[in-house]
């Protein structure tokens, strides 16, 4: 008897309004953690990320609340309430295969980048948070119908719909992503939703069927067994399995994977959310850095050692733990620190990257800042603490910058924790002709430091680039490192103290402080090209699969709209174009691109490529009947390549070429001659 009235109890509609609304609240603060980790897949972790998810998520609820409200009105509570839980779990497996398809839709792409978070977060989310938020006022309006206490009651249930939201983004951030990941919470938050929605329909044979289907949709997404998999991927219900994945997984801060680029050697590629590219290896190749910012970082370390056996470093930042792992190989017994927030970043290290688990490397799991406060409290209370000869920054990428790492105030901490000859060395992402970052970075650590040097690439392109900037307190010795074998092609730019003023004259410059540091402006322009960089590359991606699939006509014009908005890529889209309209004779066309390239390399320094596209052009000329025009190219190009070679030296490659163009004029006697020559220079190559 005690039993039944239990029950009874539990489902009056005193306490069911009240646990679905402490249950709806709960999955929609769940669906808007979920939604800034699955969006910073596609778009990054930025500003605009988290913005665009806080106003949809909460534009959806708000929406919600008012249809719920005329739902009220018009239709049975306990069936409305059923229907529209039903419909929030399928909404959020429609999130699942509309995050997995947005990102390819190329009409998104073309927008400016905060304009295509926002429609990206909409279009995946706004329908879920929507359908949530609509079940709120139905249970609100069923709870008022059973009390005569209607201000208390509605204070309750605001006050259960707080508590749920409290425990959803608890729930999702400390626990669930990490325990589960991403996707499998939000099939969580399905399951959920489902199981209320059958608890007030439960005898109706519609939400039975819609309950098997959703079932067998969770097993298709979730499930380890190849069919589920295949099926999956089909139904965009899961990312299809790349076959270059060693290792990925998902903690409480990002997402962490190892691809492998090549198998002879074995290389392979760091990845933290969309930063497709944190860190590269060759596989027992330690001494080899991929990635130039690390070599500076390894030139740079050489020359101000001054001699020294061992060293005492600290990298703010692990990454794949390259650079750490080759000061302990160029210095055996140095003692090597890392600060890495995510023990998830150190775990793919050691599982996909080559970082030993028994390695000397001591990892501390704070956030850089954090870590640095702990030395300094030690050194007040009068405890001893490391004094480092090097401090790295590699916390920063180019779309997100932890401010409280670039202020006069944190440099002031490090320079308390840097050996009096120590050197702190940052890796910034800036644009080349803005800069504007840079500057006001070097701004900053200037009240602090000294010494201060800049190093980065000359470029034909305003794109995206590294400035390392070398903070001292003693002069840092960089005469001729372009010539350090590390370095020797990278067309150095070093800035010192004596033509660091035109830093200082870039518009709108501040100094970096606790108080004020707003980062996210100074690298909108960052963010911007890189976005495009990644449009352009999507769109190169889809023209090669367009061309295999012989839809050529399509895939020149995929390549037409890389040159449209990302013209440092437009080289090589322009070069796959004349490509495929020479492979179907469209003659003319090709001379109109192979045009646009030597426009492109009119101002480059590579000689030999501008022959060859010369040599090209002269050969889609005759194509055309332009014997005149076929004659000039192909001087032009003889020309370039004897130019190439008296300042370059013999090579087999270039003689190659000239052999091509001579028989192309039907110099049969310089062709030979130069085909012989470049055979010799091959055989006499050393092995």
């Amino acid at each position: 008897m005690n039993k039944t009235k239990t029950k009874e109890k539990l489902f009056t509609p005193s306490v069911l309004p009240g646990a679905t609304i402490f249950l709806a609240s709960a999955c929609v603060m769940i669906v808007e953690i979920v939604a800034g980790r699955l969006a910073a897949r596609h778009l990054g972790s930025s500003l605009y990320t988290w913005t665009a998810v806080i106003g949809v998520i909460l534009g959806g609820i708000t929406f919600g609340y008012y249809i719920g409200g005329r739902l009220a009105d018009s239709f049975s509570a306990r069936k409305t309430i059923g229907w529209l839980l039903a419909a929030s779990s399928g909404a959020c497996i429609a999130a699942i295969i509309f995050n997995n398809l947005v990102g390819e839709w190329t009409f998104l792409w073309r927008m400016e980048i905060a304009q295509r978070v926002l429609c990206h977060i909409a279009i995946v989310f706004f329908i879920p948070s929507t359908l949530i938020g609509a079940i709120s006022p139905v249970a609100v309006k069923t709870a008022l119908e059973s009390k005569q206490h209607s201000g208390r009651t509605v204070g309750r249930m605001y006050a259960l719909g707080a508590a749920g939201s409290i425990l959803g983004t608890f729930l999702a951030g400390f626990w669930l992503i990490g325990s589960i990941g991403t996707v499998n919470t939000l099939w969580l938050t399905t399951g959920i939703l489902l199981v209320m929605a059958l608890m007030y329909l439960p005898r109706s044979w519609a939400m039975l069927a819609y309950a098997a289907v959703v079932i067998l949709l969770a097993i298709a997404g979730t499930t380890p067994a190849k069919w589920a998999q295949d099926v999956g991927s089909a139904m965009s219900l899961r990312e299809a399995q790349k076959s270059d994945m060693l290792y990925e997984t998902e903690s409480q801060y990002e997402y962490v994977a190892v691809h492998q680029l090549g198998k002879d050697p074995d290389k392979r590629q760091f990845v933290q959310d969309n930063l497709k590219s944190h860190s590269q290896i060759i596989m027992g190749k330690i001494r080899d850095l991929q990635f130039f910012y690390v070599r500076v970082y390894g030139v740079v370390t050489r020359r101000a050692a001054a001699g020294k056996e061992k060293l005492r470093t600290l990298s703010i930042g692990g990454g794949g733990y390259v650079f750490p792992r080759y000061i302990l190989d160029v210095w055996p017994g140095s003692s090597v620190d890392v600060a890495e927030i995510d023990p998830a970043v150190t775990e793919a290290a050691m599982r996909a990257f080559g970082l030993p688990r028994d390695t000397p490397i001591r990892t501390i799991n704070l956030d850089g800042r954090n870590y640095v406060d702990e030395l300094l409290e030690k050194k007040q209370r009068g405890e001893q603490i490391p004094q480092y000869d090097f401090i790295y920054m590699d916390a920063y990428n180019d779309l997100s910058v932890p401010f409280q790492l670039v202020t006069e105030q944190f440099n002031e901490k490090i320079s308390n924790i840097l050996a009096a000859d120590g050197v702190y060395l940052t890796n910034i992402i800036d644009m080349y002709e803005e800069s504007k970052f840079v500057a006001s970075y070097v701004k900053t650590i200037n009240k602090t430091f000294p010494y201060i040097y800049v190093v980065t690439k000359q470029s034909d392109y305003n794109l995206p680039f590294n400035f390392i900037v070398i903070a001292s307190k003693r002069p840092v010795n960089l005469e001729n490192i372009n010539k350090e074998e590390n370095l020797a092609d990278a067309k150095l730019i070093i800035s010192d103290e004596n033509d660091l003023a035109a830093f200082q004259k870039k518009t709108g410059l501040i100094a970096f402080n606790d108080d004020y540091a707003p980062v996210e402006n100074f690298t909108t322009p960052v963010v911007r090209s890189v976005s495009a960089v990644s449009i352009a590359d999507n769109y190169i991606t889809q023209a090669a699969k367009l061309n295999s699939a012989g839809k050529w006509e399509e895939s020149l014009e995929k390549y037409r709209m890389v040159v449209k908005i990302c013209p440092p890529l437009s080289a090589e889209a322009n070069y796959s174009m004349w490509k495929i309209l020479a492979d179907h004779n469209k003659w003319q066309e090709v001379v109109g691109v192979l045009g646009s390239l030597l426009a492109e390399n009119s101002t480059k320094a590579n000689k030999s490529f501008a022959a060859m596209l010369h040599y090209d052009l002269g050969i889609a000329l005759r194509k055309t009947g332009d014997s005149q025009g076929t004659s000039r190219q192909f001087k032009e190009a003889i020309k370039l390549l004897q130019e190439d070679m008296s300042e370059k030296g013999e090579s087999a490659q270039t003689y190659s070429h000239l052999g091509r163009v001579y028989s192309a004029m039907g110099d049969t006697k310089n062709a030979n001659l130069c085909l012989e020559k470049a055979k010799q220079l091959r055989e006499d190559k050393p092995k």
